[in-house]
């Protein structure tokens, strides 16, 4: 099982276009993906990690302090849920563990 990994992408700063084309474009060459944190805001929140869910096997979300920009945690935390709910392969960890395999 491989590890990829990837943190401070700062996409808040990128138009909805480009940022979908951006993260479209990122190669996938493990099974796991590990976003540590500072990856987008609110704004963009649910579509961004929808489609890192449907790129990669599993998606393990470690958030930064950019995850909270402009929102609050308990709102960040509720569209991670909606996300997870959605799909089982995307994990949202804030003071959690998840095993893979």
């Amino acid at each position: 099982m491989k590890i990829q990994y990837m943190s401070d992408l700062h996409l808040e700063w990128m138009e909805d276009k480009r940022r979908e084309e951006f993260i479209e474009s990122l190669p996938v060459v493990a099974d796991i993906l590990v976003l540590a944190g500072d990856i987008v805001t609110y704004s963009s929140f649910v579509k961004s990690m929808t489609q890192f869910a449907k790129k990669w096997e599993h998606v393990i979300h470690v958030p930064g302090n950019h995850e909270f920009y402009g929102s609050n945690r308990g709102h960040i935390n509720n569209m991670a849920a909606k996300v997870m709910n959605r799909f089982s392969n995307y994990h949202y960890l804030v003071n959690d563990v998840v095993e893979i395999e």
